[in-house]
């Protein structure tokens, strides 16, 4: 014990003798220098490092500091801390030290040092003490430990979860469960996120109560199941199942296909009615029905049957729809209702899609296929292609727009646009820059229509009234037809609310030694409808290919054709006429951006405006004086004494420009263009040769403002002709540098330049 008190005294010698409230030691140093003869006297009262020793054993009994501060080992394994109020006790057993105090301590503050310990062990305490942020205790209640975050308690262990992210898989041990609460009518789920509704969705939701609820998905997402014998598409097809109990009706939109036996005892149908489809035998018997009004042999044939109803299709593997002279397919009397020639698409959808689709209403509408099915007329007089290319057409009237993407060819007689018209006729215009020829055609070619009529070179008319109360399907290749008397009629027809009321015609077909067909009866509209090519209710005609008419194009609301070379009568000995008769519309070619050229058998005007061999020209002065427009930019400016400027293009061989007046426009930006006595001049290109005479700068260049400079042509009293003969017109930089300054790179000039051109006749 006296050795371990040595040890203690040892290490806190150095804050004993640091203190200056502590005094000074009787056995000290200075002692032990004058008695070292005392050394191995072995009386305690002399020695002096006995002496010494038990003046220190003394003294760290109790140890004081300023301020009230004292520390003793007054009792036994205890080391006490006093200031003032506080005291601090550390006490010492074989395996365990204790801290305590007075006031009780709740911070023991580490900063940055880190204890080291296997365990730590939390007295459990009913409430926290405290809101401080990264506390921890245990809560004897609820046999978990708490910490707290900035704002509140969060519970660690086995308790609930407090909601978050959880940011990693979650993998539960054998037995172990997720569950709800045991609060009746509780209700949990599974939720994926809807990513365009913005919102969370069900995916698997369960309520509690006597009989569990359990809902798989919801409205607003797909839905599959998957596994090794049963399956379940998005699109609700159910496959693997190998027996079906049902403890109630079986109701659907669609059939119901099984591959196996319905079996049932003894059957006794008497009043039998069924909305499905019912087969009545397995195709090793034979079936027939004999009433007293109708029957159905075992052959098959249908005798006595006044009206077919149908909830399904009509199929047909052999045979074809035959109808009596006179008889049509029709619809009911419903406004709106609609009725279809369908054909089978394999790939799209797989589903039928519409060939013909007859829709009732005050104005029938008949439309021919549905933008997806190809559709062609092939007559022997006039044909359409699945392209939309027509061949053979009579006559076309409209009263809508004509467009076109591909241009127009018409040949063969006489083109009239506008004739006795007032409205304008434009060829080429808008931001058009291709070449207009007019002049050369021999083909004509007339458009006649009201809504959609075609001439017995390629008319249809006289269509009748086709009613159904169900799709007719017919097996590939199967048609319906009439009977084999000459000029029998049979029609399909779309039922007419106000005209009548009645059925009118809509597709009409008459046996001949050519055979007529013949679409609406000018009272329903009319459309085609291809993948390619249509022709919409009222006449309008868009994505055709090229049309062959013999018969004359005429149209009421004028003509636009673009994207493609527009030719009149090319190749062809009759008049283009424009514009002539009564018209008083402007009559436009081009539009500023293409080339336009007149070539005639006598006279012509090149693309690039030449007039060759015209008798006469007359002008309100004895010559033209042209006025042209250039653009100078910033970087331009900034560049004339490298870069001249073209103003005038040069002219033909043998001709030269005579300067008539020039205008030069700054346009001033945000700040100004800077010269040193580097003025401007418009010359003669490669000769050099001056037109004007020298254009101040100053002033001008300079200007922190919008300005005007008018020039002159300056007298040039001999010069050579070469100097002027086939050049150009250039504005120039004549001073030692370029322009500069205009920091904003925003300045511009606008140049109007006045000129004449003259032969030089040398």
């Amino acid at each position: 014990m006296h050795m371990k008190r040595v040890l203690f005294c040892g290490v806190l010698l150095a804050l004993f003798c640091a203190s200056s409230a502590q005094a000074a030691l009787t056995y000290g140093g200075s002692y032990l220098m004058k008695h070292l003869g005392m050394l191995q006297s072995g009386n305690e009262a002399t020695n002096p490092i006995y002496l010494f020793m038990n003046e220190v054993e003394t003294a760290m009994d109790t140890l004081t500091w300023d301020n009230g501060l004292t520390m003793d080992n007054a009792v036994n394994n205890v080391l006490e801390i006093n200031e003032n109020s506080e005291e601090i006790k550390l006490t010492f057993s074989a395996n365990a030290l204790a801290w305590s105090s007075t006031s009780g301590v709740v911070l023991w503050d580490y900063d940055t040092i880190v204890p080291k310990t296997d365990q730590l062990l939390l007295d459990p305490v009913a409430d926290a003490v405290g809101t401080v942020e990264g506390t921890f205790y245990y809560d004897s209640d609820d046999d978990i430990p708490y910490y707290r975050n900035a704002s509140a308690w969060v519970a660690l262990g086995a308790g609930t979860f407090a909601g978050g992210s959880i940011t990693s898989d979650m993998t539960l041990s054998n037995g172990v469960d997720v569950l709800s609460t045991t609060t009746d009518a509780h209700t949990n789920s599974l939720q994926g996120r809807d990513i365009d509704g913005a919102a969370y969705v069900d995916v698997l939701r369960w309520t509690n109560g006597n009989t569990v609820a359990l809902v798989l998905g919801a409205p607003t997402i797909s839905f599959a199941l998957d596994s090794t014998g049963v399956d379940i598409s998005t699109a609700g097809a159910v496959s693997g199942v190998t027996t079906l109990s049902i403890g109630g009706a079986i109701t659907g939109a669609t059939d119901i296909t099984a591959s196996g036996t319905l079996t049932a005892g003894a059957w006794s149908i008497g009043t039998f009615s069924t909305t499905g489809a019912t087969t009545l035998g397995d195709n090793t018997s034979t079936v027939a029905v004999n009433s007293s009004s109708w029957d159905v042999t075992t052959a098959g044939a249908v005798s006595g049957v006044t009206t077919l109803s149908m909830s399904g299709d009509l199929t047909l593997s052999a045979g074809d729809v035959v109808l009596a002279t006179g008889q049509v397919v029709k619809g009911s009397t419903t406004t709106a209702q609609t009725i279809a020639l369908q054909v089978y698409d394999n790939d799209t959808g797989p589903g039928y899609k519409n060939a013909i689709l007859l829709t009732n209403g005050n104005t029938p509408a008949i439309a021919i296929g549905d933008n997806n099915p190809t559709v062609a007329i092939d007559s022997s007089d006039w044909d359409i292609s699945t392209a939309g290319a027509m061949t053979g057409i009579g006559a076309i009237t409209m009263d809508g727009l004509l467009t076109g993407t591909l241009g127009a060819t018409v040949t063969g007689a006489a083109v009239n646009l506008n004739v006795t018209s007032n409205f304008a006729v434009n060829i080429s215009t808008g931001t058009t820059n291709a070449q207009v020829t007019i002049g050369g055609g021999s083909t004509p070619f007339a458009i006649a229509s009201t809504a959609l009529d075609v001439s017995n070179a390629g008319a249809v008319s006289g269509v009748t009234t086709l009613s159904l109360s169900d799709d007719i399907t017919m097996a590939n290749g199967k048609a319906i037809k009439g009977s084999t008397t000459t000029a029998e009629t049979i029609k399909l027809q779309a039922y007419d609310n106000d005209t009548g009321p009645g059925y009118v015609d809509a597709v009409t077909i008459t046996n001949g030694n050519a055979p007529g067909i013949s679409f609406g009866n000018n009272v329903v509209t009319v459309a085609v409808n291809s993948p390619d090519w249509d022709i919409d209710a009222t006449g309008a005609m868009t994505g055709i290919g090229a049309i062959t008419a013999d018969g004359l194009i005429t149209g009421s609301l004028g003509l636009t054709i673009t994207a493609a070379a527009v030719s009149l009568n090319a190749s062809s000995n009759f008049d283009t006429n424009i514009n002539t008769g009564t018209s008083s519309g402007n009559v436009t070619i081009g539009g500023g951006s293409g080339t336009v050229g007149v070539v005639s058998s006598d006279w012509g005007i090149s693309t690039t405006g030449a007039v060759t061999k015209v008798a006469s020209v007359g002008f309100d002065s004895l010559s033209v004086i042209y006025v042209d427009t250039v653009e100078l930019s910033n970087a331009d400016i900034k560049a004339l004494r490298a870069t001249k400027k073209q103003l005038v293009a040069a002219p033909a061989a043998g001709s030269f420009i005579e300067l008539v007046s020039a205008v030069l426009i700054l346009d001033y930006g945000t700040n100004v263009l800077t010269e040193s006595a580097d003025n401007l001049v418009i010359q003669y290109a490669t000769s050099g040769q001056d037109a004007t005479g020298a254009i101040e700068a100053t002033s001008f260049i300079d200007a922190a403002a919008d300005t005007i400079c008018t020039v002159s042509p300056a007298d040039i009293p001999n010069t050579a002709a070469t100097n002027a003969v086939a050049n150009a017109l250039e504005l120039f930089n004549t001073g030692d540098g370029e322009y500069a300054g205009n920091a904003g790179n925003d300045s511009t000039m606008t140049v109007k330049i006045a000129y004449r051109i003259h032969p030089a006749g040398l």
